[in-house]
């Protein structure tokens, strides 16, 4: 795989700040730039899952599941907590 171009400062800034606190170390920019290539890497996969679907299903289709997704969620009878 062709190694990618640093990215801008202030996203390597912004990047190390996120993910040295979850690493519980300092990075190297060898690492930052590892992380960002994986995050592209990560929502392309993504981005072409949705083309597909798109393609497969039909826009009206999409459209209608992604309405159901943001639909709110029915309430519990009774309000009380889950058991």
């Amino acid at each position: 795989m062709a190694r990618q171009a640093a990215p801008p400062t202030h996203q390597s800034d912004a990047t190390r700040r996120v993910f040295e606190t979850r690493a519980g170390r300092p990075l190297s920019g060898e690492d930052i730039r590892e992380i960002t290539a994986n995050l592209a890497g990560f929502f392309g996969v993504l981005g072409e899952w949705e083309r597909e679907k798109i393609a497969r299903l039909g826009a009206c289709q999409v459209m209608s599941s992604q309405e159901e997704a943001s639909a709110p969620l029915p309430q519990r009878q009774g309000g009380g907590k889950p058991t």
